[in-house]
């Protein structure tokens, strides 16, 4: 067994647990929201982050719209083509996870200098990942 497969896997473990909140598991909706906090962004773009197809990513994109979560506009030099984004209510939405993940972690991290350390720690990790 490779001791690099088996870190990976208790990484994606652990991390369910971490996301898990009061409103649920991070799960695709809060993925897609994640994802389009930044920057709006157009489906193909989204199916690769998210590694779905667009048989997938249509009815979750849907249950977001009709949530309120998001929006679609067609792009301005090609009305064929569509862009999402994110509402001010997906936004609070998406916020709200990230902050009781925050105070998740505040519990288990004290002080600035290890919360430092923990970011730069992922950061590496997810360099690391995307490279694959």
């Amino acid at each position: 067994m490779s001791e690099l497969a088996d870190k990976i896997i208790d990484l994606l473990l652990s991390m369910r647990k971490a996301t898990d909140t009061s409103r649920g598991t991070f799960g695709q909706k809060e993925s897609l929201l994640f994802l389009l906090r930044t920057t709006p962004q157009p489906p193909r773009e989204l199916m690769d982050r998210l590694n779905v197809k667009k048989s997938n990513l249509t009815p979750l994109a849907k249950k977001c719209l009709n949530a309120g979560w998001i929006t679609k506009t067609p792009c301005a030099d090609d009305r064929r083509a569509l862009t999402y984004s994110l509402t001010d209510k997906g936004r609070a939405y998406i916020d709200g996870i990230l902050a009781e993940i925050e105070k998740k972690f505040s519990t288990v991290l004290t002080g600035d200098s290890q919360t430092t350390t923990a970011v730069a720690n992922l950061e590496t990790a997810i360099e690391l990942l995307s490279y694959l």
